[in-house]
């Protein structure tokens, strides 16, 4: 016949803890420590943050929460005409996720011209915006715009996955010229993309 030992509480002999049991659990006081917990944890309350180490699955996080982010960012004279202009590469950690893509830059365009920014995920397209029309009276008049695509990608992936810039002329018969905010200075052109929990 097995022993049984019943009691209503434990104490530690210096006094820095108990341990009580109840009809719902066992009560606690004072420190534990160990190796390995098992079970959810589900009710668990008033964790200190600071002390919370390790990767939070993104399941856990709530929608619209950045996960992370990715940048590449260039300075200078990026061509004329049709160029390539940035890329930026990104591994969805979930492929229910979306990707916010965020872009900006300078073009010089001249009298007559008409220029836009594409983006593309990999090689398939995906989104265009103007980048700036060339106006004036006089001739050779030129135009500094700039451009700033955004836009809420969804790649249904979790492979590495590229996004790009790429600037083109669509109408006029000269060429435009990126990375120019003014006839002879450059500037910073740069593309930036953000994981979105949904």
């Amino acid at each position: 016949m097995a022993s049984e030992i019943r009691v209503d509480r434990i104490t530690h002999t210096a006094g820095v803890g108990t341990i009580t049991p109840s009809p719902t659990g066992v009560h606690i006081a004072g420190i534990v420590t160990g190796t390995t917990f098992s079970g959810s944890g589900a009710s668990l309350t008033s964790l200190p943050a600071a002390q919370v180490t390790g990767t939070l699955p993104a399941t856990q996080l709530p929608v619209g929460s950045i996960i992370q982010v990715k940048q590449t960012s260039v300075t200078g004279n990026l061509g004329a005409g049709t160029q390539d202009l940035v890329s930026v590469s990104i591994t969805p950690t979930d492929n229910t996720n979306k990707i916010l893509i965020m872009g900006c830059g300078q073009v010089n365009d001249a009298q007559g011209k008409v220029a836009a920014v594409d983006l593309y995920r990999d090689s398939t397209f995906i989104f265009r915006t103007a980048a700036g029309a060339g106006w004036g009276s006089g001739t050779g008049q030129n135009n500094n715009e700039s451009f700033t695509p955004i836009f809420l990608d969804n790649p249904q992936t979790t492979s590495a996955i590229t996004y790009k810039m790429q600037g083109l002329r669509t109408s006029g018969s000269s060429t435009v010229t990126w990375g120019y905010y003014s006839d002879a200075a450059t500037g910073g052109t740069s593309i930036t993309v953000m994981e979105v929990v949904v």
